[in-house]
């Protein structure tokens, strides 16, 4: 399970099997994928399309709207001083490998505002996942 952030503090919405976390929010079934990466841009896609940052910069914390994707992206950012005002995460990095006990812990912290639970499938946005994230970029 996985969930997204907005707000003072971040939620979580994304993607993954169950994650054992008791994370409030209503736990909803798997919908339709309504856009699907095409494994021929698995490659392109993978490949950074800026610089890739080994640190947060300063000036992101006078931004008005920071949004992390990624656990280990939004640890980084909250880890500088700067939380998300919303956190796309599945407690998961790259998909299958777990976080550890002390990052599972920290990311909870991060998203315990509010947390939206989603299903969503590798590879794909399903319309449960588009309507999490609209709804919190709304409020």
């Amino acid at each position: 399970m996985a969930g997204v952030h907005r707000g003072a503090r971040p939620r979580e919405v994304g993607a993954g099997k169950g994650d054992g976390n008791s994370h409030s929010g209503a736990l909803r079934p798997a919908r339709a994928v309504m856009y699907r990466m095409l494994p021929a841009m698995s490659a392109e896609l993978s490949q950074p399309l800026g610089p890739v940052l080994k640190t947060v910069p300063v000036s992101l914390r006078d931004s008005q709207c920071v949004v992390t994707v990624g656990d280990r992206t939004t640890l980084a950012v909250a880890k500088s001083g700067c939380e998300p005002h919303l956190a796309i995460v599945d407690f998961k990095t790259h998909r299958h490998q777990q976080l550890s006990a002390d990052e599972r812990q920290a990311l909870a912290r991060i998203c315990a505002d509010r947390v939206l639970r989603v299903r969503n499938p590798a590879g794909g946005i399903t319309r449960e996942l588009w309507d999490a994230v609209a709804s919190t970029a709304e409020q």
